[in-house]
């Protein structure tokens, strides 16, 4: 959104602010259970300590609903050890990750600055997961998909074998969550602890650090990229998950009061810019015994149900925020469609946003709402624009209370575009929700363009017929059908073409 754009709607809005426009409302959301819990941890398996039973124990004695133990997938894990150094890891001993069977070893650290050994017998990570899981807990249990300086880390869900791609290669990592689906294993992908602004923009002279720039999660030319556009239209239909706040992950002990001194927000709205569909996460990629206790991160997930299939399947359909606060509900909704939604509206459509907040324990706090929008904008990763969370902030304002909030005489620009909210309690716990996107499809590893014919890899961005009288085009995704002879396509529309209003899926609050 440009930013003469930008002050109009900032000049609208605070006008109807004064007017009285914030008003509370019905409840939004409510066919939707609300679960809690983390998405990022680690226990003797790769590089931390504990069983896996140990850690969902503790996770679920914190008041979790739901918590993930994610081993690292690569022989070196253990190189960055604080306390142990026993082999112990699913790189070299996949038992330890999807036996159907218990397992005896020998786990070694250190303590009191003595090194003590002990025979135990445990359960494998998947099996732990299974055993513990009732209608009251879900344990889920995956790989992060490690990279020693190529890249960043990824959490891979839903996928029972040991992950042997190569180092930091991004684009057979895809390529199998590509052969999981075609056998009907739904694969689901978290981008960890992201760092757009040390791989796209780092500005000093480190020549490590400037060798490892422009590979961030596959961007660079030789994986998925450079063109962001390539990378989403490849990643898109597996990648659901960003953590917005991550860590501390080599913390001994619970830190009270913890707030996030850098929070991936800017990385999370620097990847919507780019095109991609994401939801926030959190996890406190946890090394040591503080599974669930480190500190009172969440993300809060609004299911169906506590179950595995139906955690995951919201998941998928981004109904996620991630908060400071470990029980702060937070809705989000444009036009009664749901965080996570994708709906077409026309330009300058009028939008009613909804707002809910709910904190049982500081009814009466106060928050800070920000709205935060943008325009889809892919680019080439070597020249993109440093986008900063500050940039979509278009406006905020200030409510007391628990209670569903209405915000409205916002415009849509007729563009690819997303809005979420950020909330600040008086405290300073912040919060962050997932986007709903407006005229934005959810990208695919194929483009159906006509009835039974699909393009392989990066479709191209839109389709039209040759012998079109009425000079209408169409985005790759919309259902219209176009004979196979008459069928032209591109990645630039013709000149004065007008654009077809495609309808793609909505996801109403029902």
């Amino acid at each position: 959104m440009n930013n003469a754009v930008r002050n109009v709607v900032n000049l609208i809005l605070i006008a109807s602010l004064a007017g009285g426009i914030i008003t509370q409302i019905n409840n939004i959301g409510s066919s939707y259970k609300l679960y809690y819990g983390l998405m990022h941890a680690h226990c003797m398996i790769s590089d931390g300590v504990g069983t896996p039973e140990e850690a969902f124990a503790k996770a679920k004695s914190a008041g979790l609903d739901f918590f993930a133990i994610t081993p690292h997938n690569h022989t070196s894990c253990e190189n960055g050890a604080g306390e142990r150094r026993d082999g112990l890891m699913i790189a070299t001993d996949p038992r330890l990750y999807n036996s159907s069977s218990t397992i005896s070893a020998t786990r070694t650290y250190t303590r009191n600055n003595r090194t003590v050994s002990e025979n135990i017998t445990m359960k494998p990570l998947i099996m732990a997961a299974r055993d513990i899981s009732s209608s009251g807990f879900l344990g889920i249990y995956g790989q992060e998909f490690s990279t020693i300086s190529a890249g960043n880390h990824m959490n891979v869900f839903g996928y029972d074998d040991l992950i042997r791609t190569p180092n930091g290669n991004f684009s057979a990592l895809i390529g199998l969550a590509e052969s999981a689906e075609s056998i009907g294993t739904s694969v689901i992908l978290q981008m960890n602890h992201p760092d757009v602004q040390a791989d796209l923009f780092y500005g000093g002279s480190d020549l490590e650090k400037m060798d490892e720039m422009y590979n961030d999660f596959g961007i660079d030319a030789g994986d998925l990229g450079p063109e962001f556009s390539s990378m989403v239209a490849r990643t898109d239909h597996f990648i659901k998950l960003v953590e917005v706040l991550s860590g501390p992950a080599m913390k001994k002990q619970r830190i009270e009061n913890y707030r996030y001194t850098d929070p991936h927000e800017n990385d999370y709205f620097f990847y919507l810019k780019q095109g991609f569909h994401l939801a926030p996460s959190a996890g406190q990629d946890n090394h040591y015994d503080t599974w669930g206790v480190m500190n009172d991160a969440r993300m809060g997930v609004y299911a169906k149900s506590l179950s595995r299939e139906d955690i995951f399947e919201a998941i998928s359909h981004y109904r996620t925020f991630a908060s400071e606060d470990k029980n702060l509900a937070v809705k989000f909704a444009v036009n009664n469609s749901f965080m996570g939604s994708m709906i077409t509206l026309h330009a300058e459509d009028a939008m009613k946003i909804s707002v809910e907040l709910q904190d049982d324990d500081e009814p009466n706090t106060g928050y800070i709402i920000q709205l935060v929008g943008g325009t889809i904008e892919a680019q080439n990763s070597r020249q993109a624009r440093n986008w900063k969370f500050r940039d979509g902030v278009l406006f905020d304002t200030t409510v007391n209370g628990n209670g569903t909030y209405l915000i409205q005489s916002l415009l849509t620009t007729g563009s690819p575009e997303f809005y979420f909210v950020k909330v600040i309690q008086d405290d300073d716990d912040r919060a962050w929700t997932a986007p709903v996107w407006i005229n934005h499809p959810e990208a695919s590893i194929t483009a159906s363009l006509t009835s039974g014919s699909l393009t392989e890899g990066a479709p191209p961005l839109y389709f039209w017929s040759a012998k079109s009288s009425s000079h209408v085009y169409h985005r790759t995704g919309c259902p219209t059908l176009i004979k196979p002879e008459n069928l032209q396509t591109g990645n630039t529309p013709p000149d004065g073409w007008r654009q077809h209003q495609c309808p793609f899926r909505t996801e109403y609050d029902d």
